[in-house]
């Protein structure tokens, strides 16, 4: 399945985009407030580079004074997007950029017009690009950019009936799809404010509205499942808050609702693949912190790293059993990973204890913004060695496989399928007791062995050679060993890690 590659501005505010805001800083937490592009190019995958994990670079010619995230990737890891700025100059220069490993960090072609420029998403083959553009006098307004060529994208109308703040944060796996959000057009009163809002080149914008029964307008987001039939973001709820929703073709807006205690607020920022998934933040009784939302299990929290406060859960895999975000403001942030089995940690850490290459001299990973449909890839920001905020891909190398689970890998488990974490192994043939039945050591576990061990039944096992009919090691011949051996029957030792 396809990722949508989606990534944002997390905290967008549920007021009215302003007609114009000088750019500030391209961390996730400052305001820009800027319009929507879409921005379309053909890409060709490079080849994937030896170590785990790299910088991506920063802005060219601006080396010392520039700074760079990451914000979206591909699915096969082969285009990573985001933006970079240099702070030296004035204005500060702030452009979207485009990383592949054959042609590195290079700026999206940007016309004279655009006085910045950022990428927030890209599709899961790496042709389709999403960001935020805005023109030098001021104005604001969406583009769809493709092989140098311009064209403007117009969520609820043109700038003539008054739209020209917008933005889009997402983009469906094939690019078909655009979310985002619009200071809407409508002429009714009532639809005065932000709006959620998909769009595609065929039948233009469609309207998301907000949550039913909420006392005032305004939706924001539009993070779009794979095949952009599902979409999550904000709205006013019917509690006066802004509460988390997920939108779909048949049902319309729906609300996730909020963890319980605190003042009532949830927002999501990322949807996995398959749209069954819902991440963001929310504050419960101990505050804001990251939350992951199902339809079997409904919004719960994932809680914070230690220390740290205010988690963001900002993007999910397939089956939403991978989770990336960021922890506490920016200055101070860490990034984070949640697995369904390991539950939330510190990424840097998580990537350390798995052996990840490349990390040497990034003393803190800042942010994590998205990652592939698999999980395998994801992409933020970090403090490099140079002591500067720079982009970075890192592969998520898995640990390797432990079918049973004894803390011991395959590889090197001499009993794959039954768990022996002491690793036992009395005659020395490389299969552990645990698996070995073959007391005779003839290949097979069949009636000469069954004479050998009743012969043992009963007779002292002695650490850390063990009886070899101590098929258990747990310092007895007993009937335990008795039931383990009658499963071993028939069969050949092992299987092993290093032997058959």
């Amino acid at each position: 399945m396809s990722r949508t590659g989606d990534r944002r501005q997390a905290r967008d505010s549920l007021r009215p985009l302003p007609a114009a805001e000088a750019p500030v800083h391209f961390y996730r937490y400052s305001r820009i407030c800027v319009a929507a592009a879409l921005l379309i190019l053909q890409v060709r995958p490079g080849a994937v580079l030896a170590a785990d994990f790299i910088g991506l670079g920063v802005y060219p010619g601006a080396e010392a004074t520039s700074f760079s995230t990451a914000r979206g990737v591909s699915d096969d890891g082969a285009v990573v997007v985001g933006d970079t700025y240099d702070n030296a100059s004035s204005p500060v220069k702030q452009e979207a950029f485009r990383w592949t490993p054959a042609g590195g960090l290079a700026l999206l072609a940007n016309s004279p017009a655009f006085s910045y420029t950022m990428a927030f998403g890209v599709s899961a083959d790496g042709g389709t690009i999403a960001g935020i553009s805005s023109d030098s006098p001021g104005g604001e307004f969406g583009v769809v950019w493709t092989s140098g060529s311009t064209l403007p994208l117009f969520p609820f109308g043109s700038p003539e009936a008054g739209l020209i703040s917008f933005r889009a944060n997402s983009v469906s796996a094939d690019g078909t799809f655009v979310g985002g959000y619009a200071y809407s057009a409508r002429t009714d009163p009532a639809y005065t404010g932000n709006e959620a809002f998909r769009w595609s080149a065929s039948d233009g914008a469609e309207p998301l509205g907000v949550i039913a029964g909420a006392p005032a307008f305004g939706s924001t987001g539009s993070f779009l499942s794979a095949d952009g039939s599902v979409v999550a973001g904000a709205s006013r709820s019917p509690d006066s808050g802004s509460e988390a929703f997920r939108w779909t073709s048949a049902g319309g807006m729906v609300g996730l609702g909020d963890l319980p205690g605190g003042t009532f607020r949830s927002r999501a920022y990322g949807i996995s693949p398959d749209g069954n998934t819902v991440v963001g933040s929310a504050t419960g009784a101990g505050g804001a912190e990251a939350f992951r939302w199902t339809q079997a299990t409904g919004m719960q929290g994932l809680g914070n790293l230690p220390g740290l406060t205010d988690c963001q859960a900002l993007d999910a895999s397939s089956g939403g059993q991978i989770i990336v975000g960021i922890c506490a403001p920016f200055g101070a942030s860490t990034a984070f990973i949640w697995t369904a089995a390991g539950g939330m940690q510190e990424l840097r850490g998580y990537l350390v204890a798995r052996g990840t290459t490349g990390l040497n001299g990034w003393t803190r990973l800042y942010s994590a913004e998205a990652l592939s449909s698999d999980g395998q890839w994801i992409v933020g920001a970090g403090e490099n060695p140079d002591g500067r905020t720079e982009a970075f891909r890192v592969r998520v190398t898995a640990p390797p496989s432990d079918t049973d689970g004894d803390g011991v890998a395959d590889p090197v488990d001499n009993c794959t399928f039954r768990a022996n974490p002491s690793q036992c192994d009395s005659d020395g043939d490389g299969h552990g007791n645990h698996c070995d039945g073959d007391l005779n050591n003839n290949g097979f576990t069949n009636a000469q062995d069954t004479t050998l061990f009743r012969q043992q039944l009963g007779q002292p096992s002695v650490a850390p050679t063990y009886n070899y009919a101590d098929l258990n090691c747990n310092g007895f011949v007993n009937a335990q060993d008795t039931t383990l051996f009658r499963s071993l029957l028939g069969s050949p030792p092992g299987p092993a890690g290093d032997t058959p």
